[in-house]
């Protein structure tokens, strides 16, 4: 525990501070209606953790996209930007390629929000979730001549065109058993059958139907009727850890009113149709109008209900403003009682640490207070933590946010991800700062990085992670800075025989045996990888001849002519190899592969249990050492 005359001496200073600019917030709120109140709590949380940073789909129009130039645009980043305005919450974009590379920098804390999604229980796994920011239903898009879908009973032995394995489908067949449906790759494939004639209908969100329908040049679709049984309530989804974050953007998006969201699609989905009355389009019209005045219905009810609320919590805010004490009660409750490390640092030096800090560091409170904070760092971190801590204190601008290990009183090694800023502290210059434990994070990215470079049967390299690195020592080889390599591809003569007389399990323990033995053939610096199969290549920087490589090729030859011995079984396989040598048998990682695999299959053919040097440049196959008399490296 910290001791209570460091917290007495902090605490009154940061809520005094708090206190006022919770006050002249409240005041600037009573003049903009719109912008919330936060609790002091609140303010020392956003205070402490810096910029959200958040996680999108790059690729959702019109909802949310990423432009060319990395700007967040659409529906749902201008009502996201409302929300985070509102609450005083600033946001930081974490750039990512697809939805799946935002999904998993959400799961390992790499993203602290995703702002625009709906809530399922899968995602209630790791997300905390805030009141809906968009409810969008879903329509029926048919062909212009389709009647209005008022009876969904009218829908049995109808044709659905839907993309496959969405929750609308599931929906859907659950409660109209008798609809017929069409599985597509994707939505716009969907509206081309319904278009086509050989879809009677299919299924969209209201939004993203207009804006297709505008954008794809559909005119011959339209929207005939609503499914009531599922709409979508897109929401802000915020990491389990971060239930204060959640609270504060509840809080802005309490304060949105339809009027605005109105006004954001209309920005985005805007359909003028010109032409005679049509009559039938009039009462969809009307019915959609309908369906439009419900929703906004709700919504300002619920909106006044939060007002009410808001209210309550601004009379709670002043309440504690002339109760300082009080406050600083809950403040030490905070402190105490999270699991995120808290620290005040002055010249080097850690003042203030809460139970959070120990719990992380693996040391009591009396071993860290005066001890320098750098020396909790793993050395190969602490100059970068130094220079970018005194860079901050002079006022340069950094990222606030950073990650480094620690070593614990155990000497075991954590990883951690550091938010720091600059304060006053007894009136002199401090630094106060947020550790977040994320260990298991990295540990996790670290398996899924390893599991994606390498093979899963033998934990050899796989095919990219062997052109990656042939790719590196190639270009140092042609730009003088390393020494000739050598390339040798390897097929198991006699593996498909074992695979049909014994199985795939006897095959796959043959091929990790054979792994082990090549890989005691070569240098801790030479590369085995698995391309496939019964198919291995060894890359071998820094050979000083064609017999240093032929040499290696050899050993490895008679190290699998011996036989297998496994569960009582004797197992018997050769290899054929075939070698090529850079910069001797060509310049890049094509003509170097497509030449060894060409002396392989010249080893196979010439009777295999073989070793063969690729041909010259000129076409001629060089003279071959007789593989028998080749010696082994030492």
């Amino acid at each position: 525990m910290h001791s209570p005359s460091a917290l007495r001496r902090i605490f009154p200073f940061l809520l005094t501070a708090l206190a006022a600019v919770a006050l002249a917030g409240a005041a600037r709120a009573a003049a903009r209606p719109g912008v919330v109140a936060l609790t002091p709590m609140e303010q020392a949380f956003l205070a402490a953790h810096g910029p959200v940073r958040m996680c999108v789909d790059p690729d959702w129009e019109p909802y949310e996209r990423i432009t060319p130039e990395g700007d967040y645009r659409g529906i749902g980043a201008d009502l996201v930007a409302l929300v985070a305005k509102r609450a005083g919450v600033n946001l930081e974009l974490v750039p990512t390629r697809d939805w799946d590379e935002s999904i998993a920098a959400s799961r390992d804390g790499r993203c602290d929000i995703l702002p625009f999604l709906n809530q399922t229980a899968g995602r209630d796994a790791w997300l905390l979730f805030t009141r809906p920011v968009f409810n969008d239903p879903n329509v029926f898009i048919t062909r212009e001549e389709h009647e209005f879908i008022s009876d969904l009973s009218s829908l049995a032995g109808a044709t659905v065109a839907l993309p496959s394995g969405t929750m609308v489908e599931e929906r859907l067949l659950a409660r109209h058993p008798g609809v017929r449906v069409i599985h597509t790759a994707s939505e716009a494939e969907a509206l081309r059958l319904v278009s086509e004639r050989k879809a009677d209908m299919t299924l969209r969100s209201l939004t993203m139907a207009a804006w297709t329908i505008r954008k794809g040049g559909w005119f011959n679709l339209k929207i005939a009727g609503q499914f009531p049984e599922y709409a979508n309530n897109l929401r802000i989804g915020v990491r389990r850890e971060l239930p204060l974050l959640r609270t504060i953007l509840d809080k802005g998006a309490a304060t949105i009113s339809p009027e605005e969201v109105r006004a954001i699609v209309n920005h985005h989905v805007a359909i003028e149709v010109v032409g005679p009355v049509n009559y039938r389009r009039l009462l969809l019209v009307l019915v959609g109008l309908a369906a439009l005045a419900l929703v906004v219905g709700a919504w300002a009810w619920q909106t006044r209900r939060m007002n009410r609320r808001l209210g309550a919590q601004h009379a709670e805010l002043l309440s504690l403003s002339r109760a300082l004490g009080e406050s600083e009660a809950r403040f030490r409750t905070l402190a105490d009682t999270t699991s995120v490390g808290i620290y005040i640092l002055r010249n080097d030096e850690l003042v203030v640490v809460n139970p959070g800090m120990t719990a992380i560091s693996g040391r009591p409170e009396q071993a860290l207070l005066g001890r320098d904070f750098f020396s909790l760092i793993h050395p190969d971190d602490r100059e970068m933590v130094r220079k970018r801590s005194q860079a901050r204190q002079q006022g340069e601008n950094l990222p606030t946010r950073y990650q480094f290990r620690i070593v614990t009183d155990g000497d075991r090694l954590r990883w951690v991800e550091l938010t720091a800023g600059n304060v006053l502290y007894q009136g002199l210059p401090a630094v106060i700062g947020t550790v977040y434990d994320i260990t298991e994070q990295h540990r996790s990215r670290e398996r899924i990085e390893h599991k994606a470079m390498h093979d899963p049967l033998t934990g050899l390299p796989n095919r990219a992670t062997l052109m990656e690195r042939l790719e590196r020592a190639l270009a140092r080889t042609l730009e003088g800075d390393g020494p000739p390599l050598a390339l040798l591809f390897l097929d198991l003569d006699g593996f498909k025989t074992v695979n049909d007389t014994h199985g795939h399990d006897a095959g796959d323990r043959l091929l990790m045996a054979a792994a082990r033995r090549i890989r005691r053939c070569v240098r801790a610096a030479d590369t085995v990888a698995r391309i496939g199969g019964d198919e291995f290549v060894l890359l071998l920087p820094g050979v000083d001849s064609r017999d240093q490589a032929l040499a290696v090729a050899e050993k490895v030859r008679t190290a699998l002519a011996r036989p297998f011995e496994q569960d009582g079984l004797v197992l018997h396989v050769s290899s054929s190899i075939g070698v090529a040598l850079a910069p001797e048998h060509g310049r890049t990682a094509r003509e170097l592969c497509a030449c060894a695999d060409q002396a392989m299959y010249r080893a196979k053919h010439d009777g295999r249990n073989a070793v063969r040097l690729c041909a010259t440049p000129d076409g001629a196959c060089p003279p071959d050492a007789d593989s028998a008399a080749l010696q082994e490296v030492p």
